[in-house]
C-alpha cells in the first residue's frame, strides 16, 4: 500500500476511534453480541459459534483499525527523506546495459 493511502486510512481510523459515538457504536455491539450469545438455548451450539466469529471478526476490524492510526500516527512522526537527483539521472547510457559489450 502507499504512504498516501495508509495515511488516510490511518487519519479516517484515528478520527473514528477518538469518537464518542463511534466508542458507543462499538460498545453496543459488544454488549448486543453477548446478549444474543446468552439467549440461545443448550442446544444452539451453531447459533453461538456464528455470534462468537461475528463478534471475533469485529475484533479483528477494530484491531486493523488501531494499526492504520499507528502506522498514521508514525508517519507523522518520521521524517521524510528526500532524495537528491544525480547527474546519472541525465544520462541515458547508464540505462543501456549493452552500451559497452561488442556482439559477433
Amino acid at each position: 500500500m502507499e504512504d498516501e493511502t495508509i495515511n488516510g486510512m490511518g487519519m479516517l481510523c484515528i478520527e473514528l476511534l477518538n469518537s464518542a459515538t463511534f466508542d458507543a457504536l462499538t460498545k453496543l455491539y459488544s454488549q448486543q453480541c453477548a446478549v444474543d450469545m446468552l439467549q440461545t438455548e443448550g442446544h444452539e451450539a451453531k447459533k453461538r459459534e456464528a455470534i462468537y466469529a461475528a463478534y471475533q471478526g469485529f475484533e479483528g476490524f477494530l484491531s486493523l483499525m488501531k494499526k492504520f492510526a499507528a502506522a498514521a500516527e508514525k508517519q507523522a512522526t518520521t521524517p521524510q527523506q528526500t532524495v537528491e537527483p544525480t547527474t546519472l539521472d541525465d544520462d541515458p547510457s547508464v540505462h543501456d546495459i549493452y552500451a559497452h559489450r561488442e556482439f559477433d
